[in-house]
């Protein structure tokens, strides 16, 4: 995913399209040209929207943030 191309600066890869990379990736792009990497087929990482139903066909759109923390997968948050 290409998100900008500016005339300065440098060439850039973010890898991971979670909350943070998508942030790197956004800042770093107003003076880099910045490509960005997800291995998934949808962006966000832990962040996520889930559909719910809620019957009378209709349906609930409930956002989980980042709900997943253990020292060991994240040692330094």
């Amino acid at each position: 995913m290409q998100l900008s191309t500016p005339s300065t600066g440098r060439r850039i890869a973010v890898v991971g399209a979670g909350v943070s990379g998508l942030t790197a990736a956004h800042l770093l792009s107003r003076s880099h040209r910045v490509t960005l990497f997800e291995a998934e087929s949808r962006l966000g990482g832990h962040a996520h929207t889930h559909a719910v139903p809620a019957g009378d066909d209709r349906e609930l759109r409930i956002d989980s943030g980042f709900i997943v923390h253990n020292d060991r997968t994240y040692p330094y948050l």
